[in-house]
């Protein structure tokens, strides 16, 4: 049986835990949401890029995606809306 290894932990003051996770294309950047904020982290030191993005808070985000080109991150909500963010601009 093989054992996974932990890279590291996922320490912010701006989201306590963790509903969602996913990885940009070139695997340098994590996109994170506790289903109503978003950061973006460094996937290796782990530490937040640029400011929170924040949800209107009257609904839950449901899904995080990153572009092909790794160019936007893609957010949905339970309010049937996409929200749409320049990663270059955090």
């Amino acid at each position: 049986m093989s054992t996974l290894k932990a890279y590291g932990k996922l320490v912010t003051k701006d989201i306590s835990w963790v509903s969602d996770i996913t990885f940009s294309p070139d695997g340098k950047f994590l996109a994170v949401s506790n289903g109503v904020d978003v950061i973006l982290q460094d996937s290796e030191t782990f530490q937040p890029i640029g400011e929170p993005l924040y949800g209107n808070g009257a609904v839950t985000l449901t899904g995080l995606a990153f572009s092909p080109d790794g160019k936007t991150r893609a957010v949905a909500s339970q309010a049937s809306y996409i929200i749409l963010w320049d990663v270059s601009s955090q």
